[in-house]
């Protein structure tokens, strides 16, 4: 596609969210918060595809075989000048869980709560924390396909034009 058509499409991506936002707001009748995400997933892949075209740096998700805990993942990432490891709580889904409580982890947690360690290869740079949801639109990649509590990947990365 060629830009022009890529932008009518993050417009209507755009419009798609707007309108999924506001039909979360009244009594819900069934399948808003389903249309919240997909129409909130169709902007990421609106915005990656517009920056990819005009060459723009654009923030891609990094799966893993395993979910990190988004509550709390405490992730540490260990790096030298060839290795690069990440490690952090994996998520434990609890089907008994009814939302009316939050499972708190901290450095001294059960040591039966399971760890992923993941290994980046051909790891250039890396950068761990900041931002938070709070301070996520003033980020460079925001409308870049940035997205919250994940681990992203950066494509046409700035760091790498300059290498």
């Amino acid at each position: 596609m060629r830009i022009p058509e890529l932008e009518t499409a993050l417009r209507e991506a755009r419009e798609r969210a707007l309108r999924a936002v506001k039909a979360l707001a009244p009594k819900h009748r069934g399948g808003e918060v389903e249309e919240f995400r997909a129409a909130r997933e169709e902007v990421l892949q609106a915005e990656r595809s517009l920056a990819a075209a005009k060459g723009e740096p654009y923030a891609v998700p990094v799966e893993f075989p395993v979910s990190w805990d988004t509550g709390a993942p405490l992730p540490y990432l260990l790096r030298n000048d060839y290795r690069t490891f990440l490690t952090f709580f994996v998520r434990d889904i609890d089907p008994n869980w009814d939302g009316s409580y939050v499972a708190v982890r901290d450095h001294g947690s059960n040591p039966s709560d399971r760890l992923a360690v993941v290994e980046f290869e051909c790891c250039i740079c890396t950068k761990m924390g900041t931002p938070n949801e709070e301070v996520l639109c003033g980020h460079p990649l925001s409308g870049k396909g940035l997205a919250g509590y994940q681990t992203m990947a950066v494509k046409n990365s700035m760091s790498l034009k300059r290498a």
